[in-house]
């Protein structure tokens, strides 16, 4: 487990973000990726899915999470469409999603993810994680009291 200082000029919170294993490599998170997302203590939970995409230098991510308060019963999972320029040092994601306000991802060469989501209605909320081959692992800490985590492996072909 390692220590994730959030940057890109947040509160400088730190989240307990587990080590990705290996470099990241644009095209080896292309694909469907299945899995679930919960916050601790709290029973807010559901299933998430996430299709990335690369076509040419652009690179795009539709994270959605159904479940809790992310969607509620009867509304559609809440849907995050981010998108950036694919680069070899640092790709930065950026868009919007209803209920998180606009959100900024940067994923390293490393694999490591950094970010916040900015919502209208309370402070950021601070994003960290990783992407690897097998696994792609968010965390996100909400009001710097609440933490929960998306976990997604690779869809079955």
């Amino acid at each position: 487990m390692a220590t994730l200082i959030v940057g890109l000029g947040l509160s400088g919170c730190s989240l307990d973000v587990p080590d990705g294993g290996e470099p990241f490599v644009s095209e080896s998170i292309v694909g469907l990726w299945n899995g679930e997302w919960n916050v601790d203590g709290m029973p807010q939970e559901g299933e998430a899915w996430l299709e990335v995409m690369v076509e040419e230098d652009a690179i795009d991510f539709a994270l959605f999470m159904a479940g809790g308060v992310l969607s509620n019963e009867g509304e559609p999972p809440l849907e995050m469409l981010l998108a950036g320029t694919d680069d070899e040092e640092v790709i930065t994601l950026k868009g919007t999603a209803e209920k998180l306000g606009h959100v900024v991802l940067e994923v390293d060469k490393e694999g490591s993810i950094t970010g916040e989501a900015t919502p209208d209605t309370i402070p950021a909320v601070e994003i960290g994680g990783y992407v690897s081959a097998d696994e792609v692992y968010l965390q996100f800490l909400i009001l710097s009291l609440f933490t929960g985590e998306a976990v997604l492996e690779r869809a079955e072909e």
